[in-house]
């Protein structure tokens, strides 16, 4: 062989290096990338939970209006409480203790034709927050519906 053939051999470190940084450029947008779905998910997940729960919240304020059968189950100003208590209940895979549920009779009263409202917020903390330091997301959903019964 000729000096220039044998100069042109790759030992085999040399390719175990060249595949080990290959794999470095290859692996970290992948991974940032996989990561980042993730977190969109989560977050999109979260997300829909709030604005359900603000959803659901009002549409059982509207239900126990003034007119409701159960005189013990009729919800106005100052039933705060038992509003908080259902929406709660509802909420999946969401920290209660980062949850804030606003209830509000806007006319002051429950009879209907009057408008009720809630709003709802949650501190979304992302995984990657807790690495790289970022501060939580506030994420808010209201809804407002009128008694009808």
């Amino acid at each position: 062989m000729s000096a220039i053939a044998e100069g042109m051999r790759v030992s085999r470190q040399q390719l175990a290096g060249q595949t080990l940084i290959e794999f470095a450029l290859v692996a970290l947008p992948f991974l940032l990338l996989t990561f980042g779905i993730i977190e969109g998910g989560r977050l999109l997940f979260t997300y829909h939970e709030v604005n359900s729960a603000a959803r659901e919240g009002v549409r059982y304020m509207v239900a126990h209006g003034a007119l409701h059968p159960d005189p013990d189950e009729q919800l106005g100003p100052g039933d705060e409480d038992a509003v908080i208590e259902y929406v709660l209940d509802r909420t999946a895979g969401l920290d209660p203790a980062d949850l804030t549920v606003s209830p509000a009779w806007n006319d002051g009263g429950n009879a209907p034709g009057q408008v009720v409202s809630i709003q709802v917020s949650y501190q979304f903390e992302p995984v990657i927050g807790m690495i790289f330091g970022i501060d939580p997301i506030e994420l808010e959903a209201t809804s407002e519906m009128r008694i009808h019964y």
